[in-house]
């Protein structure tokens, strides 16, 4: 009866730690594929700046900028191309970037759509840009300004624990 006994406690005391260890891998990949939205983020911002902000053809113009367009002229990550020509998907499941331009070209801004709220300050706060929107809050980059404060607060603040993050870049801004 004594053996037994242990025997359970031990399935038990197994059954807890396979459990732990299972989340602690959902979180190492949700991480990871939060570290790939920022490098993706990168990727995409750096090429654009390169191929519509001056470098190449002398002027800055980004009003053409859009998913069409950025995957034509390459400035998209293939693994983030369905084959379409026009979609352009996050790392998680169901998530989308859509990239837009301004009609005076001098801004370009990629929304991410269906960021899970676990990445969405670290996509956030990596990013060099003049301007964000998260949920539709407006965060504030002025100086003096608590801005990873204002992120933490706009991405915890999402309903079905996904998040909008809209990142705007101007004409030289680096």
């Amino acid at each position: 009866m004594f053996q037994a006994l242990i025997m359970i406690g031990a399935l038990l005391v197994g059954v807890y730690l396979l459990g732990q260890a299972a989340g602690g891998v959902n979180q190492m990949f949700s991480g990871g594929l939060g570290n790939t939205a920022v490098e993706d983020a990168n990727f995409i911002s750096t090429h654009i700046k390169s191929i519509y902000g001056g470098s190449l053809n002398g002027a800055t113009n980004f009003s053409t900028v859009g998913n069409a367009e950025a995957i034509r002229a390459g400035a998209v990550p293939s693994d983030m191309l369905n084959g379409d020509g026009q979609t352009i998907k996050g790392p998680w499941v169901g998530s989308t970037v859509q990239l837009t331009g301004s009609s005076d070209g001098g801004t370009f801004y990629e929304s991410w759509l269906q960021v899970p709220g676990s990445a969405c300050v670290s996509l956030a706060n990596a990013q060099s840009v003049n301007y964000m929107n998260i949920n539709g809050t407006a965060i504030n980059m002025g100086a003096g300004q608590n801005v990873a404060s204002q992120v933490a607060q706009a991405c915890n603040g999402t309903a079905g624990n996904y998040s909008s993050v809209q990142l705007s870049y101007v004409m030289n801004f680096s």
